[in-house]
C-alpha cells in the first residue's frame, strides 16, 4: 500500500495494483455497487484506462483525480458535492470540470464540500455551502464547481475542508503568527500554543500564507456572521487541517496552533488538544 485516504466510516487505499476500498457503502461511497451492504475486506474497484493519479475520501463520498486533470465521484450527493450538476447519489460519475485541469483536490473526512485547483490556479468548489464554506460569497450549495473567490494571481498548495468551514495555504509572504480571538461565549480556554513532537524539532519548510472561510466558530471567533470569502491572515504556517467546527494550523517554528468551539464543556472531547 502505497498510501490511503478515511473519510467518516469508509476508506480508499492504492496498491501497486490499483485502488482498494472497504467500509460503509450506504450511499455508494466506494464507487462499486454491493447493494449498500459494507466491505469488511478490502476489495480492489475496476476504473478506466485513464491512470488514476490521487484519490480522497470526504464524510460520505469518494474522488478519484486522473493524470490528466479529469476527477471522477461516487457516493452521497445531498449537496451537489459530486458535482456533476445532480444532487443523487451516483456509483460513480464525471465531476463537471469542463476543460479545467485539477492538480489539486481540497477535501476532509468530515466535509460534504470539495474544491479543485486548477494548473492554471483557479479554485473551484462544489457541495454544501450552508456557512459560506466554499467561499462563492453566498450560503448556497453548489452542484457544479463553481470559482472560490480568490484574490487573482493566489498559488494554493493544499486545502483541507471541515463539515462547516475551509482553510488554505498558499506560497509567499512574511507575515506574523496568527492570532485567534477566544472561543465563543460559554468557552473558557483560549486557542492553543503548543509545540509539536514536544519541541525537539521544528519543521524546515518555508511558511505559507493562511486562508480561512465558513463558520466562523472553527477559527474562534465570536462573530455570528459567516465568512463567504477567503480570508488572508498572516503568519508562516506549513500545514493546516480542518475540523468539524475547529481549526489546526502548524506554524514554520514547529508550533501547533489550534482554535475552535465548544458547545459544553461537560462534551468536550479533546480535539483542540487543551
Amino acid at each position: 500500500v502505497s498510501s490511503v485516504s478515511a473519510g467518516a466510516e469508509h476508506s480508499l487505499a492504492t496498491a501497486e495494483d490499483g485502488i482498494y476500498v472497504f467500509g460503509s457503502n450506504g450511499r455508494g461511497q466506494l464507487c462499486v455497487d454491493t447493494g449498500g451492504s459494507d466491505v469488511y475486506v478490502p476489495r480492489s474497484i475496476a476504473i478506466d484506462a485513464r491512470v488514476a493519479a490521487s484519490f480522497e475520501a470526504t464524510s460520505v463520498s469518494s474522488y478519484i483525480l486522473y493524470t490528466d486533470g479529469s476527477v471522477n465521484a461516487c457516493g452521497g450527493n445531498g449537496h451537489g458535492q459530486l458535482g456533476d450538476g445532480t444532487t443523487e447519489d451516483k456509483f460513480l460519475t464525471t465531476v463537471l470540470t469542463d476543460d479545467l485541469v485539477v492538480r489539486i483536490m481540497g477535501v476532509g473526512p468530515s466535509s460534504k464540500s470539495v474544491f479543485f485547483v486548477g494548473q492554471d490556479d483557479v479554485t473551484y468548489a462544489t457541495g454544501l455551502n450552508a456557512n459560506g464554506q466554499l467561499g462563492v460569497g453566498d450560503e448556497e450549495d453548489r452542484s457544479v464547481p463553481t470559482r472560490v473567490l480568490f484574490q487573482e494571481g493566489v498559488k494554493i498548495l493544499l486545502i483541507s475542508s471541515g463539515s462547516d468551514n475551509s482553510l488554505a495555504l498558499k506560497k509567499g509572504g512574511e507575515s506574523a503568527v496568527p492570532t485567534f480571538s477566544p472561543t465563543p461565549v460559554g468557552v473558557t480556554y483560549s486557542p492553543t500554543y503548543t509545540p509539536t513532537y514536544g519541541g525537539s524539532a521544528a519543521p524546515t519548510e518555508d511558511g505559507l500564507t493562511f486562508w480561512f472561510w465558513g463558520g466562523p466558530e472553527a477559527v474562534g471567533q465570536e462573530s455570528e456572521v459567516d465568512v463567504t470569502t477567503p480570508i488572508e491572515v498572516d503568519g508562516d504556517v506549513i500545514h493546516s487541517s480542518a475540523g468539524s467546527k475547529y481549526s489546526i494550523i502548524v506554524l514554520e517554528n514547529g508550533q501547533a496552533l489550534t482554535a475552535g468551539y465548544v458547545e459544553d464543556l461537560d462534551e468536550y472531547s479533546g480535539h483542540l488538544g487543551v
